[in-house]
């Protein structure tokens, strides 16, 4: 409150003198300083450092606890930040030692006041304060902005802040600036940063004044939200620099020649870098600047030079475009010509091509319809074929009951055994007429044993080999598949006598994704390479052919040292 008093009672001229007096601004001074310093680093350097290493005075540094990155206190308890390594940067170089205490920014710049500090290093340079205290040449400068609770306006200057409530940290620059300009409205001070911006955050008072950038990283340090920084207020800046206590001329001047010092030899920059150059991108795009100047400029260069270069191809290409335009407009009438005369021709193929289509299905169903005659046909056959040969078994029956010699009964008896076998391999070829399940695997067994028997093949040297083991297919049809397997095992069993050679047949059925396949293949003397199931020249394979189709099946022969016939056909296969 001290300096507030003393702030109430400056005179308007005294602070007019003092702004005039050191109203340079930072460019200026800092050419000056930096002449001064190359001056001192080439020639004086080294007795300036042992000059000062001669003052054996502990220097009193004053630093805050939490105004990061310029001062802060870390978890480990060390006082650290940009200020902090920048005076014991300048310090070291002038040859000096220093002690640092910590505190609230009040508590140390009333201490610097006081005289119980020799510098603070961190302390904008306020016309106000200059009366107080005397600061070096500057080493960064920084802006103020309100902060406000999302939602809220934004307090884009001092004067927007007539009538509200503004929290500022106790002697910072904001607190001065805003008595200084007659501040209209309620004023809350606080001692740290994160105090006060914790007071808007909890929904009291209108904003909080302070540093934009150490306000933003205030707030991501203590993870507080809800809170949004408007924009840098026009109404002044932070120029920081050294503050020393007021009429220490000595300090001041060494603290200045460390300063140059080093801006000079890059330590400056190395700190800079260090702790402010991630905020600051036009610092961090200024090693850049050049390069891409250079760089905008060659490419101008060359795009001026490509363009030119360029708007002679074109009219070059504008031209060869033209004539070659009119030769396409030649070629798009020839080609016309010739697509109408095509149109023609292909409307003639396309009558053509119906004709040819309606007369095949003509054909094609003149075909089909004596299929179904000659099915029709065999169906007739089959039933009286069974009816006879249940007729011959009675008859060999009643007949074998008159006989007396032995070998004769046998006969009889073997007989009416085969005739049997044949009816009840009849049987089984129409077992499907009535829409049942046929379990294909048993089925083919069960075949192949009763045709061995029928045509006395139960020691023939004809050898009968089945792969379905593992296929258990039961399809759903209406078509006497019976038949079909009939057929084709009939004829490889009949066929199977290669010259003396012992026969073969090998049927095996197996699964292809969601069809199955079934293959019938014997070593007999197999089929001219002519037969084709389009035009079959036998009975048999014709209804194969007739009853695999109506089953939506397909149906292959091969003539590879025999033949090998193999229907695929669905799961579930209902016939028309």
């Amino acid at each position: 409150m001290r300096m507030v008093k003393h702030l109430k009672i400056l005179e308007q001229s005294e602070s007019k003198r003092k702004e005039i007096a050191t109203g340079y601004s930072f460019p200026i001074l800092f050419m000056i300083g930096f002449m001064i310093g190359v001056m001192l680093f080439v020639g004086g350097l080294g007795n300036g450092a042992c000059n000062a290493a001669g003052n054996s005075q502990e220097i009193r540094v004053g630093s805050e606890l939490d105004f990061p990155p310029y001062a802060f206190v870390d978890e480990s308890g060390q006082v650290t930040g940009f200020s902090v390594e920048l005076i014991k940067a300048v310090t070291n170089a002038m040859g000096l030692s220093i002690k640092i205490s910590t505190g609230s920014w009040d508590t140390m710049w009333n201490s610097l006041v006081s005289g119980q500090l020799d510098v603070l290093p961190i302390v904008a340079k306020l016309p106000e304060r200059q009366r107080l205290v005397d600061f070096s040449l500057p080493h960064t400068e920084t802006y103020d902005a309100f902060f406000v609770r999302k939602g809220d306006s934004p307090i884009p200057s001092i004067a927007a802040t007539r009538g509200k409530a503004i929290v500022v940290m106790r002697s910072d620059a904001a607190h001065h600036e805003l008595l200084e300009r007659n501040f209209q409205g309620n004023l809350i001070l606080v001692d740290t940063i994160p105090a006060g911006l914790s007071l808007i955050s909890s929904g009291k008072h209108d904003a909080f004044l302070c540093s934009k950038l150490i306000g933003t990283m205030i707030l991501k340090k203590h993870g507080l939200t809800g809170l949004t920084a408007g924009p840098t207020i026009p109404d002044y800046k932070r120029t920081f620099s050294f503050a020393v206590k007021k009429g220490d001329k000595e300090l001041l001047e060494k603290l200045n020649q460390g300063l140059l010092i080093i801006k000079t030899n890059g330590e400056y920059d190395r700190i800079y870098d260090k702790w402010l150059s991630f905020d600051d991108p036009w610092r961090k795009a200024q090693k850049y600047l050049l390069p891409v100047i250079i760089t905008v400029i060659a490419i101008t260069v060359i795009a001026g030079f490509w363009l030119a270069t360029l708007q002679l191809l074109v009219r070059k290409r504008t031209r060869e475009l033209a004539e070659k335009n009119k030769m396409l407009h030649c070629a798009y009438d020839d080609l016309e010509a010739r697509v109408q005369e095509r149109t023609v021709e292909l409307a003639q193929s396309n009558q053509l091509l119906q004709a040819e289509i309606t007369e095949r299905k003509h054909a094609e169903e003149k075909i089909q319809a004596s299929l179904l005659e000659k099915e029709t046909m065999l169906k007739e056959i089959h039933h009286r074929v069974k009816n006879n040969l249940q007729v011959i078994s009675s008859l060999l029956g009643l007949q074998s009951g008159y006989l007396q010699d032995e070998q004769s009964r046998k006969v009889f008896q073997e007989s009416q055994d085969r005739v049997r076998i044949m009816a009840n391999i009849h049987t089984m070829l129409y077992q499907s007429e009535d829409l049942a399940r046929v379990d294909f695997s048993g089925f083919i067994r069960d075949l192949v044993g009763r045709l061995q028997q029928s045509y006395g093949m139960a020691e023939s040297p004809v050898e009968v080999h089945t792969n379905i083991a593992d296929v258990s297919l039961t399809i759903e049809t209406s078509i006497p598949c019976g038949l079909i397997l009939n057929e084709l095992v009939s004829n490889a069993l009949k066929h199977a006598f290669p010259g003396g050679r012992r026969g073969e047949v090998n049927i095996s059925m197996a699964t292809a994704g969601d069809r199955f396949v079934l293959k019938v293949q014997d070593n007999g003397i197999g089929f001219p390479a002519s037969v084709d199931f389009e035009n079959p020249r036998s009975m048999g394979l014709e209804l194969v052919n007739l009853l695999v189709g109506q089953m939506n099946g397909m149906i292959d022969l091969q003539v590879e040292g025999g033949a090998i016939f193999t229907i695929t056909f669905p799961e579930t296969s209902k016939g028309d």
